[in-house]
């Protein structure tokens, strides 16, 4: 026929028409081959081929679907869809495979039972700034300032300045103002701070620096060292130059007893010293053994505890 105008229930085993088919319900259990379907009812078919446009008001379909061009503006059940034209519906359900050629616009919900498969070299599906691409490079997630980029080499995802970067042997995380850390196969570096401090590990060891200037940068928070490899606080280094200074006093205050006058055989004498703000005093003593033979012996102290030197000595002349 070329038009076939049903306005009640239609049943019919096969329909083969080049012109319009107009119905309110259309049930077709064999082969339709049709070039138009205008439909305000409901499609029920197990395999409906249309050539041409078809607009109808919903299709429950247990077969297949061929069509350049299907409209439809009611809910849409079908096993399978196979189009090389454009398909616009407000709802379209898929038990089975999907494949789209051209172009798939849906306003409502699109759900997919088993796979949904896009051929296009740059597949977009967005929302405002919201966005899903798809292309032969990469697959970019994009929310405004917001991206994750998942490439061949590596995953990048950036957010309002921050980045975040992991591709084979280096990885970096920074901020909007490029500090973080980045890791490559040679060194580790991590930076820091308003004036960015600076560290880097490599095979050479660990070092400290300021970006800004080039110069040292300040460590704090070390614990004493107690073992050979351990580093030196400042807090340490203080003990140690109290220590040493005042070792350095008392010795001096050893050194400035008079010597024993050459007429006669005992002399006991005192001295002070004073080194890098630490005083400190000396007492001895000097004996004559023999007219060609002195022995001495000296002890100093600035007063504190593990602070006292002590000296000996004897000399012999002829």
């Amino acid at each position: 026929t070329t038009t076939l105008g049903v306005s009640g229930l239609s049943s019919t085993n096969g329909v083969a028409n080049t012109g319009n088919i107009a119905t309110t319900t259309l049930g077709v259990t064999g082969l339709s081959t049709t070039n138009g379907v205008v439909n305000t009812g409901n499609l029920a078919t197990t395999t409906l081929g249309v050539t041409g446009m078809s607009t109808t008001n919903g299709v429950a379909n247990t077969g297949n679907i061929s069509t350049t061009t299907l409209s439809i503006t009611g809910v849409t059940n079908t096993n399978g869809i196979v189009n090389n034209g454009n398909i616009a519906t407000t709802t379209l359900t898929t038990t089975a495979g999907a494949t789209v050629g051209s172009n798939l616009n849906v306003g409502g919900t699109l759900t997919v039972g088993s796979g949904f498969s896009v051929g296009g070299a740059t597949n977009t599906i967005s929302n405002g700034s919201r966005s899903l691409v798809v292309d032969g490079e990469s697959v970019r997630l994009v929310n405004g300032a917001n991206k994750v980029v998942v490439g061949a080499s590596g995953i990048d995802l950036a957010g309002n300045g921050a980045q975040i970067i992991l591709s084979g042997a280096n990885a970096s995380l920074v901020n909007n103002t490029n500090h973080g850390v980045v890791v490559n196969s040679n060194q580790t570096v991590i930076t820091g701070g308003t004036t960015s401090t600076r560290l880097v590990l490599d095979d050479a060891g660990a070092t400290f620096s300021n970006t800004l200037t080039g110069g040292a940068a300040k460590v704090t928070g070390i614990a004493d060292g107690t073992t050979n490899s351990d580093a030196v606080n400042f807090n340490q280094l203080q003990t140690l130059d109290k220590r040493m200074s005042a070792g350095i006093a008392a010795t001096t205050a050893m050194a400035n007893m008079p010597a024993l006058e050459s007429d006669k055989t005992f002399a006991v004498g005192v001295g002070i010293g004073h080194f890098n703000g630490t005083s400190a005093m000396a007492i001895g003593g000097n004996y004559r053994m023999s007219p060609n033979a002195v022995f001495k012996a000296s002890v100093g102290s600035n007063g504190r505890r593990n602070n006292t030197t002590y000296g000996a000595g004897a000399s012999f002349s002829w």
